[in-house]
């Protein structure tokens, strides 16, 4: 456990956080219009606001990333020989 800013935390507290935010990010990336307000998920994930919408809009741009090189290897395996 460490104090940060008068706050106790664990690591395996911050992996759930963390968690709970790569989750939000994909369910957003899924299903656009069932978006949630950032102040509900970040209350329900213990995390400040700020916090919270920086660490989504990261996770975000992971997984766009990940999807979109996702879609050029499977362009390349399908219509290339």
């Amino acid at each position: 456990m460490q104090c940060v800013r008068g706050r106790w935390t664990s690591a395996s507290a911050d992996r759930w956080r963390l968690r709970l935010v790569i989750y939000d990010a994909a369910h957003e990336l899924v299903w656009p219009e069932r978006r949630q307000p950032f102040a509900g998920l970040a209350k329900f994930a213990k995390m400040r606001k700020g916090n919270y919408i920086k660490a989504h809009k990261c996770a975000s741009a992971v997984l766009q990333e990940a999807l979109h090189g996702g879609r050029l290897g499977f362009r390349r395996a399908m219509w290339s020989r």
